[in-house]
């Protein structure tokens, strides 16, 4: 029977909830009309002079958070996979200028992996000579009221892992 069943998947807890141990825990379910819906539970020990007496449980239908998370990831997923298609060399960087993730054109066009490439600071993809003209206009950039370069392009020159420079423009956004 439902009940039984019920019981079952849920002993683990109940047992843990007699010991003396909060449990928190979410459980995909149907309902009496075979709709799948989702639960999260907390099982909280009531103790009594240092005894477990019972516990009191806490059930919270979350299908409407579960079916977004879903939709979330989904559009998450076709964001990744267009950033990771885009035929330009792409760079997500946080307002120091370190870099925090890159598309496969740019180890193509730089010739690092992402492991290498990421966690380092933007001007690590420059001649030496360049890295202080681009952190100045990063800077600017960052600390604009309007946060944007009125969409011109800043040409610079970028040096590739076998040390080949090469020119480049960089649009910020």
């Amino acid at each position: 029977d439902l009940m039984g069943s019920f019981y079952k998947e849920n002993f683990r807890y109940i047992k843990e909830a007699f010991k003396g141990k909060k449990q928190c825990f979410e459980r995909k379910v149907l309902n009496a009309d075979g709709e799948v819906r989702y639960s999260q539970a907390t099982y909280t020990p009531d103790i009594v002079d240092g005894e477990v007496v019972g516990f009191t449980a806490h059930v919270v239908d979350i299908t409407d958070r579960k079916r977004l998370e879903v939709l979330v990831e989904k559009s998450e997923q076709r964001l990744r996979d267009l950033f990771e298609s885009a035929p330009d060399a792409l760079f997500i960087v946080d307002s120091t200028g370190k870099i925090k993730l890159i598309n496969k054109q740019a180890e193509v066009v730089f010739g690092y992996s992402k492991s290498e490439i990421i966690g380092k600071d933007m001007e690590f993809l420059m001649p030496e000579s360049y890295r202080n003209i681009n952190k100045k206009d990063f800077k600017a950039y960052i600390t604009s009221a309007t946060n944007h370069t009125n969409g011109k392009a800043l040409e610079y020159f970028g040096q590739r892992k076998n040390g080949e420079k090469f020119r480049l423009e960089i649009s910020l956004s």
